[in-house]
C-alpha cells in the first residue's frame, strides 16, 4: 500500500485529497480534507472503495490524515461531520464509534442526527 497526497485547485479554501493504492496500481480510497479557518482542518469526505471495505483501510486513511494535518503549522484542531455515504453499509452510530476511537468527540448533533465532531491536536490516538 502506498498514498499520494495533492493540493487540490479551489478559489477560496485550500483542499487537499489523500489516495490509498494497492501495490498493483488500484485506489483503495481517499480522504479530502481542507482549511476553512486558520487552526482548524476540515475532513469532508473519507470514503473507502465497496471491494476494499472491513479490512481496516479506513482505519489506515484516517490514522494516516491525521499524522499528515500535524504536519501542518498552526492546525489545533481537526473535525468531521459522521455522515455515511448513502452507498455505505456502516450505520451512523458505528461511524461516531470509528470517529471516536481516534479522539474525536461530538460538539454538535444535527437535526437529521449526525454529529459534527471533533479532535484536538493535543489528543493522541493508537
Amino acid at each position: 500500500m502506498f498514498f499520494t497526497q495533492n493540493e487540490e485547485k479551489s478559489s477560496i479554501l485550500k483542499r487537499y485529497r489523500l489516495d490509498l493504492f494497492t501495490y498493483d496500481g488500484f485506489t483503495v480510497g481517499f480522504v479530502k480534507f481542507e482549511l476553512p479557518a486558520v487552526s482548524v482542518m476540515y475532513i469532508f469526505n473519507l470514503k473507502v472503495y465497496y471491494k476494499f471495505r472491513r479490512k481496516g483501510y479506513a482505519k489506515l486513511l484516517l490514522k494516516e490524515t491525521i499524522k499528515r494535518i500535524k504536519e501542518f503549522d498552526g492546525i489545533t484542531k481537526i473535525t468531521i461531520n459522521a455522515l455515511p455515504f448513502a452507498d455505505c453499509e456502516c450505520p451512523l452510530n458505528d461511524l461516531i464509534k470509528f470517529y471516536a476511537s481516534f479522539g474525536f468527540q461530538t460538539f454538535n448533533i444535527n437535526t437529521d442526527n449526525t454529529h459534527n465532531m471533533s479532535l484536538e491536536l493535543t489528543t493522541t490516538f493508537q
